[in-house]
């Protein structure tokens, strides 16, 4: 044969170095990394995307409004909880976006002065822990379990305070509080996420070898690649909308602690 054949290793180092070269002596990625057959491969989930349990959520019926049977006797100056249900789904922590509904009435009397259940059942989300409810809320909503439902009764300290949120709530007035939580979503950091089984098997993504833009020998890598960060907004595919009501329906902090926005 008046030609001869290229050794296949030489051959080879031609092509990694076009195509590392890519357009305008760019590198680019050169090939991708299978996953092996019939491997199973880690579910990732990107940093900052809450995980909710349960997924979705069924608003309960507005017949399951329950009624408040407020305390006997003088208010209580400290936050006082009672679990009426406990129940046995994801638990609440700080930091979690919980969805709940609720009914709030005066201590004194027991009229009611707000409640998620108006019409129909339309839950209240809010992220526990953040100043974003009364922190009788932010105090007394941790370590339930979804599915559960427990009474609240807040001292004026961790509710209005000497402001009130007229003309439903006065001054000074404690208040009760019987809450069912529904969901909590749970924010997943890329600490947690399932380690890929190797380099792009999971996503898919092409892996350049180390030394192709060099021409030399490549090293396979030896870290995993890091989770992307994403946006949390509708992560979970449900956006927590707070019920539209006035100051005195809105347990906020900012406008003070009300049950809509506890």
């Amino acid at each position: 044969m008046s030609r001869r054949v290229m050794p296949a290793a030489l051959l080879a180092l031609v092509i990694v170095g076009v195509v590392a070269c890519g357009r305008g002596g760019e590198p680019e990625v050169a090939f991708t990394v299978p996953p092996k057959p019939g491997a199973t491969l880690p579910t990732t989930v990107p940093r900052g995307a809450p995980v909710c349990n349960p997924p979705t959520v069924t608003p309960p019926p507005a017949d399951k409004k329950p009624a408040v049977e407020r305390p006997t006797g003088n208010a209580p100056d400290k936050l006082e909880t009672k679990d009426l249900k406990v129940g046995d789904g994801a638990e609440a922590k700080p930091g979690d976006t919980v969805k709940m509904e609720y009914v709030g009435v005066l201590y004194k009397d027991g009229t009611e002065f707000d409640s998620s259940w108006k019409g129909a059942a339309n839950p209240f989300s809010f992220a526990l822990g953040k100043g974003e409810v009364i922190p009788g809320w932010d105090q007394g909503v941790p370590g339930m379990k979804v599915g559960g439902q427990r009474m609240l009764v807040v001292p004026a300290s961790l509710a209005y305070g000497d402001k009130g949120s007229p003309p439903s709530i006065g001054p000074n007035e404690p208040l009760v509080f019987v809450v069912d939580l529904l969901q909590v979503c749970t924010p997943v950091s890329s600490a947690s996420a399932p380690p890929l089984s190797s380099p792009g098997a999971a996503t898919g993504q092409p892996i350049a070898p180390t030394g192709a833009a060099t021409g030399q020998p490549s090293t396979p890598p030896t870290s995993t690649p890091s989770v992307p960060p994403t946006s949390t907004a509708g992560a979970s595919g449900q956006q927590p909308e707070a019920p539209s009501t006035s100051a005195a329906a809105n347990p906020s902090a900012s406008s003070g602690p009300a049950p809509s926005s506890p």
